[in-house]
Parts: structure tokens; sequence; C-alpha cells
């Protein structure tokens, strides 16, 4: 049996506020894949949720991304 495996997130709990939780790592289903991101930009729509806490389909808190 695998044993759960974890991975660090950062969450957005409200403007500009930020935490890092351990989360589950995600198990893809049929027809995606999961890969390991080493690491990644930010561009203009993150910093836009970053500093208003939501965006039309989340949210805070969240781990932002889209």
């Amino acid at each position: 049996m695998e044993k759960d495996r974890t991975m660090k997130a950062v969450f957005l709990e409200g403007p500009m506020k930020f935490a890092i939780r351990e989360v589950p790592i995600p198990k893809p289903v049929d027809g995606e894949v999961l890969i390991k991101v080493m690491a990644a930009p930010v561009n203009p729509s993150d910093l836009y949720f970053l500093h208003e806490g939501s965006y039309d389909q989340k949210k805070a808190p969240c781990i932002p991304g889209f």
C-alpha cells in the first residue's frame, strides 16, 4: 500500500496574507498527469488575486493559481 504523501502549498488567507501548509499530493484521474513543479512564475492575474483575496471562481482561503 502506498503511504499518503504530502506537499507544501502556499495558501492565500486574505489580501496579501499567506500561510504555508502541508496538503495531500493530488491523485490524477483519467486524462490527467501529475508533475513535480520546481519553480513557477507569477503572472498579472495572480497578482490581482493576491491583492484582492478573491477572483470570480475562487475565494480565500485557497491555494492561488489558475
